[in-house]
């Protein structure tokens, strides 16, 4: 991914020394498309820098690599939470990143090498995504977890256990899978945010409020709480939790080259769908919904959505029972193109 050319910052970042290096250090100008970009990760001054011991950091790899956006989109819908994958490549005998807390709870997957990891106490209770760490940290108390993660181990991380890593005699690469946590804090903004919608509290404080604010807070302070805090006793949290969850990503790898094929359907072409479906119907229609998209389509195809909606791999011909040849390549075309059909993947 480095060397291949292409990427540009902040897909690839440099740490070393324990701090991520300035993008300047590693990045080029150079024309794409007729246009000059500046920030094209230079390969050769990546190389150089972990030739002297930087870490290389693959910031977003879900986004980049289909099967760890899979992964990660899988672990996301049994979380209810965000999730990313970073991967981290580090020579021998060095490390990474100084003592520090996260604000994401993370798991550390070896993938090759070895790496000692010691994992604190913690730094700050539950730190939100502002709430970095500030300073150099150092370690005042024996670790909780001293260990050396091997190819295929696990190691979990939450939010604000303050934690640092190295490698010795080998080099090492790790994916850590950030779980990035929806917090009451921002379900509860939602409160805030419904104060906007309230007369009294977008009134202007008095002018010359500043010469006697104890006299203005005794006088109205009492009764602009009391809106606040009926907003609060009506708010309905259910509704506001709700607003935090997000349908995962859509998954589109391959729904390209699904399109660029559809020329060459026939009853034998084997597809399936590209992610999640949900049916419903009313009103003699029948809606496909994958939590991105909403399709509405005739009644009468339901039953062929039924039989492709559960995701796995069939062939154009099993629609037969309910849609003729010219119906069931009408389905499957319009379903490739809205990106809810693929062809599917041999084995």
């Amino acid at each position: 991914m480095v060397t291949g050319g292409g990427l540009r910052h902040p897909a690839v970042k440099v740490v070393q020394g324990g701090r991520k290096a300035g993008g300047a250090a590693y990045t080029r100008t150079a024309t794409i498309g007729g246009e000059r970009v500046a920030d094209l990760i230079d390969a050769e001054a990546v190389r150089a820098a972990f030739a002297e011991g930087a870490t290389i950091v693959l910031s977003s790899l879900h986004r980049h690599r289909p099967a760890v956006g899979r992964f990660c989109a899988g672990l996301e819908a049994a979380l209810s939470h965000p999730v990313q994958a970073n991967a981290y490549i580090t020579p021998a005998n060095a490390r990474g990143l100084d003592l520090h807390w996260d604000t994401h709870d993370v798991f550390v997957l070896q993938c090759f090498g070895e790496k000692q990891w010691r994992v604190h106490g913690e730094g700050f209770h539950a730190p939100l995504r502002h709430q970095h760490r500030s300073g150099a940290l150092t370690a005042g108390d024996e670790p909780i977890i001293e260990a050396t993660l091997r190819p295929g181990d696990c190691l979990y991380i939450p939010r604000g256990f303050v934690h640092g890593a190295e490698t010795r005699d080998h080099a090492s690469a790790h994916l850590t899978v950030g779980i990035l946590t929806h917090a009451w804090v921002d379900v509860l903004r939602g409160v805030v945010d419904a104060m906007e919608d309230s007369p009294e509290l977008r009134e202007a404080l008095p002018v010359g409020f500043a010469d006697d604010p104890g006299g203005l807070a005794a006088a109205v302070g009492a009764e602009k709480l009391a809106v606040l805090a009926e907003l609060v006793a009506n708010a309905d949290v259910e509704a506001l939790v709700a607003r935090r969850a997000r349908p995962p990503a859509p998954r589109i790898d391959g729904q390209i080259a699904s399109i660029a094929r559809l020329g060459a359907l026939t009853d034998a072409s084997r597809l399936r769908a590209s992610g999640p479906w949900r049916l419903s119907g009313d009103d003699g229609r029948v809606t496909v919904a994958t939590g991105r998209r909403v399709l509405s389509l005739p009644r009468r195809v339901a039953p062929a959505l039924a039989l492709i909606a559960p995701g796995q791999p069939f062939a154009l011909a099993d629609l037969a029972p309910w849609l003729d040849t010219a119906g069931r390549a009408a389905l499957a075309a319009r379903l490739v193109r809205e990106g809810l059909l693929e062809h599917a993947r041999a084995g």
